[in-house]
């Protein structure tokens, strides 16, 4: 009866969280027909597994290089709370940053990552104003390095595989999503007050339609209108704040990319290919930065296929479906599940304690 009684407490702690695991099968059955689509379509049917990649050597620099690139992701975000006066036990950010890596990798658009940053902030006593800065700002870094190098390597590299995707009606989509970024940006920085007015209007709503009381509009209302006062005035202790925390998130923000592009790098010239490292970073770029568009879980489909075309340059037909899967496992599909194992592992704890 106790050994029951587990089982079915261990299953039912995560229902909180249940969508998200909706979302990982969408993500997982994307997966599986995006790589299936690179083995028929750009492979040729071909697949040959290398056991390069599981030597001694190449294990120990792709342990390595996840240390790092692991590191680094919690690193930008605890220097960004530090630049705004927040601080949050590393432990907890490192935590965090494998919950935000499942997360936003099986919702669309990784819109969950930011949410449930702000929620796991809250918990660790960050205000909700400074934990929605913090999100912000750790993204926004790392979109200024990809939308300025990205651009300028599509017009200046010339890479006869960026006519395969990169097409007009791409150009536009592109176009419209940065347009929102940038407006969304914009009212948020300098037009707090709109959103406070939005704010106060949907409270009054509920209001009206007596879903809350008075009471609880007013203090709905205070608390609103105070958190984004903060998240407007975190924004700008940041560019103010302690020069070496700001410097510290912009360099662990470049060097968190710089690892995730060396994964690649690490693959192949394991199989034995020479090509450049800064050819492969250039192509790497131009990939993450049309992920981030990609309205598909984990930017599934988008993803692979870019990186197959691109990457089928210089990389033979039955070694690019084998290239393309080790690079998504090393990149998303391990911290994936790793995140999956904490997210589940943390709402256990907590669910004994209560």
């Amino acid at each position: 009866m106790k050994y029951r009684e587990r089982i079915l407490s261990l299953l039912a702690v995560p229902t909180r969280f249940a969508k998200f695991y909706l979302f990982l099968l969408l993500f997982l059955g994307l997966s599986f027909l995006s790589i299936y689509f690179v083995y028929k379509k750009i492979g040729g049917n071909s697949f040959v597994f290398d056991k390069q990649l599981l030597s001694f050597d190449f294990l120990t620099y792709i342990l390595i290089l996840l240390i790092l690139y692991f590191l680094f992701d919690g690193l930008r975000l605890y220097f960004v709370l530090r630049s705004i006066n927040e601080k949050v036990p590393f432990r907890n950010i490192f935590k965090l940053v494998f919950i935000n890596i499942f997360i936003s990798n099986v919702t669309p658009l990784a819109t969950g990552g930011g949410f449930v940053q702000i929620f796991y902030l809250t918990k660790n006593g960050v205000p909700m104003g400074k934990a929605s800065a913090a999100t912000l700002i750790r993204t926004f870094l790392a979109v200024i390095f990809l939308f300025i190098a990205a651009p300028l390597i599509v017009f200046f590299a010339k890479i006869d595989q960026f006519s395969y995707f990169l097409t007009d009606s791409i150009y536009t989509y592109i176009f419209i999503i940065l347009a929102l970024y940038f407006l969304a940006f914009y009212v948020v920085v300098f037009k707090k007050r709109y959103i406070c007015c939005i704010v106060y209007l949907f409270l009054r709503l509920l209001r009206k339609m007596h879903f809350i009381s008075h009471s609880r509009f007013c203090r709905y209302k205070f608390k609103s209108i105070k958190q984004i006062i903060l998240f407007s005035k975190s924004l700008a202790w940041f560019l103010q704040g302690d020069i070496r925390f700001v410097v510290s998130s912009i360099f662990f923000t470049f060097m968190f990319l710089m690892s995730l592009f060396t994964f690649s790098a690490i693959i192949l010239w394991q199989l034995g290919y020479t090509v450049g490292y800064f050819d492969i970073v250039g192509l790497q770029v131009v990939i993450t930065f049309l992920m981030y568009f990609a309205p598909t879980p984990g930017a599934s489909g988008v993803a692979e296929g870019a990186y197959s075309i691109l990457f089928s340059s210089f990389v033979s037909q039955s070694d690019i479906t084998l290239v393309t899967v080790a690079w998504r496992f090393f990149t998303i599909y391990l911290g994936v599940f790793i995140g999956m194992v904490v997210l589940y592992w943390d709402l256990f704890r907590k669910g004994k304690k209560r």
